[in-house]
């Protein structure tokens, strides 16, 4: 089963590991760490960035090789 790393934008959250068959419980664990943002690693890959808006929409994407940077360690 895949393992999920959620790494919160912010660093006041601590990033947390999700293991799950699918992506869906990612966002529901975003949901409730109220973290609005993350990154997200699959098995320590990076698979994609999300973000809910006040509203309840998610915005799921991908950022593009020029604009990666290392993904901040909680701490």
């Amino acid at each position: 089963m895949p393992l999920f790393t959620i790494t919160p934008s912010d660093t006041d959250h601590a990033p947390v590991e999700v293991s799950s068959p699918d992506a869906a419980a990612v966002l529901h664990t975003i949901a409730r760490l109220n973290c609005g943002e993350a990154e997200v690693l699959e098995d320590g890959i990076y698979v994609f960035s999300v973000r809910l808006d006040n509203n309840g929409l998610w915005h799921i994407h991908q950022r593009s090789e020029a604009d990666a940077e290392p993904i901040p360690v909680y701490g």
